[in-house]
């Protein structure tokens, strides 16, 4: 974090590098200990290498037991893209940390600058949301066309 960065965008980088300890790193080891009980944590904390039963089972299951992957070694190409979607989950975690979903759709005026000013998140994060939280417009012909098979199906 650049302590020259402006506050609002220095506690969405906080909120986003926590949003990765939660998502990244204490999620996949309680899923771990809860599908293979505690003796799997010394295979997460590099103590052991795990048995091949494991590593089966662990596939099986749909459950990573290999240890904490840094994302940002960002030499192995073949794992960019699993590095985008962990930026993206921890994008979405740490706006709604700091910007709760439920609060946003319950402001009265749920524009960005509101949003922006009520919640201290940037001001592109603040757009992003007050985007989602708008509600879509239907063309009048769309809403005729669909009005009509309705109607027909009643």
């Amino acid at each position: 974090m650049n302590k020259n960065d402006p506050e609002d965008e220095q506690r969405l980088t906080i909120a986003h590098e926590v949003a990765h300890l939660l998502l990244h790193y204490l999620k996949p080891r309680k899923d771990a200990v809860a599908a293979f009980g505690p003796q799997i944590l010394a295979v997460l904390d590099r103590t052991r290498s795990s048995t091949h039963g494991e590593k089966l089972s662990a596939a099986l299951r749909d459950v990573p037991i290999e240890p904490f992957r840094h994302a940002m070694d960002r030499r192995q190409l073949h794992l960019a893209g699993r590095v985008a979607a962990m930026e993206d989950e921890a994008d979405d975690l740490a706006i709604e940390l700091l910007a709760p979903w439920r609060e946003v759709r319950s402001m009265s005026d749920p524009s960005a600058d509101s949003i922006r000013r009520h919640f201290g998140l940037p001001a592109i994060a603040a757009a992003r949301l007050a985007t989602m939280i708008q509600p879509t417009r239907t063309s009048s012909g769309v809403t005729a066309l669909f009005g009509k098979i309705m109607e027909s199906k009643s």
